[in-house]
């Protein structure tokens, strides 16, 4: 067998949109390949689209979700050698282990399953929600074991700097209006947004100065439109 110096091209330093166990993402600093997993275009469309998942090297090394350049989300720094701080629910779990390698080689992440008869997957799909899946051998289907963001808070600095998210709809829609201003209107129709109930539709100013700051907040909620 040659070893890995001798390959020009290695399919696992490409994974496309999933992570299977003892793949890694990240940085190879001898090779100097990033492996990053970037979703399909759309579900049925597998070239490829605007989301990414990636390692981050600028501070503590944590993983981040993109759409495009604009961060979604992100797990925080790798705590007690175990697990993200942003992402708890892989505290306890007991069928994987997960593993962050930061060293002169390498700045990467991976997991192992425990139990070789059970089997997981990592995906990023087109907007940009990670999924992990188990096999369900009852069933013989593909389960959903986590999904994240988990909800609007969970998204990257949702109400900017020093903000505090609500996860409550009504109680975000409170903190949406204090943005409200002279400039561009805002429209959010509860029939298209699951984030609004009661047939309500929140509509306002925003000073042009906030737009760039909150586009990407707003996009969230889908059903809304902007009209200058």
């Amino acid at each position: 067998m040659k070893p890995l110096s001798d390959y020009i091209w290695q399919s696992f330093n490409y994974p496309t949109d999933t992570l299977l166990p003892e793949i890694k993402l990240g940085w190879d600093k001898q090779s100097g390949i990033n492996r990053i997993l970037r979703s399909w275009k759309t579900n049925n469309d597998p070239t490829t689209g605007d989301c990414s998942f990636k390692v981050s090297i600028i501070g503590f090394p944590e993983l981040l979700t993109m759409n495009n350049e604009t961060t979604i989300w992100r797990t925080g720094p790798w705590i007690n050698g175990i697990w993200f701080i942003g992402v708890p629910a892989m505290k306890g779990v007991n069928i994987m282990q997960f593993e962050l390698q930061d060293n002169s080689d390498e700045i990467s992440y991976s997991f192992e399953m425990l139990n070789s008869s059970v089997y997981s997957r990592l995906v990023i799909n087109s907007s940009g929600l990670n999924q992990r899946f188990v096999w369900a051998e009852t069933t013989n289907t593909w389960s959903v074991f986590w999904s994240f963001p988990v909800d609007f808070c969970d998204h990257f600095s949702p109400c900017g700097p020093f903000g505090v998210c609500d996860p409550n709809p009504a109680g975000f829609l409170s903190d949406l209006l204090e943005y409200v201003d002279v400039g561009i209107e805002i429209l959010i129709d509860s029939q298209k947004s699951p984030y609004l109930k009661n047939g309500s539709v929140l509509q306002g100013k925003l000073h042009p100065l906030d737009f760039h700051n909150l586009e990407g907040v707003l996009h969230t909620f889908g059903g809304w439109s902007l009209k200058g």
